[in-house]
């Protein structure tokens, strides 16, 4: 990815501009970066590009996280929402009732 990639990258936003799928920054050592995460570091993930750094903010490529509920941003912290692994049913954790069990009293 070359830094003007990368700045047209960051230009869509933080997700594909058809079907809205959720969008993810690959750093050359596996690790992944948020929209906001680049937005807030974009000299410096420009710089790593330009001069081939391996400081882990050198971005290699990005792509829509479709399935992996998983990913985190290795800078924020945040997840990283998914295309199609997200949950749509309402998550209790009140240890009594299964995620998603609507008939939990604690709910209401």
């Amino acid at each position: 990815m070359t830094v003007r990639q990368f700045i047209l990258s960051l230009r869509g936003g933080p997700f594909t501009s058809v079907g809205s799928y959720p969008v993810f920054w690959l750093t050359h050592d596996g690790e992944t970066l948020s929209h906001e995460a680049c937005m807030a570091n974009c000299g410096r993930i420009a710089r790593a590009i330009r001069d081939n750094l391996n400081d882990g903010w050198r971005v290699v490529g990005c792509d829509a996280n479709w399935e992996d509920p998983e990913m985190f941003c290795a800078d924020t912290g945040k997840r990283i929402e998914s295309a199609y692994a997200e949950d749509d049913a309402p998550f209790c954790n009140c240890g009594t009732c299964t995620p998603g069990d609507v008939t939990c009293v604690r709910h209401d």
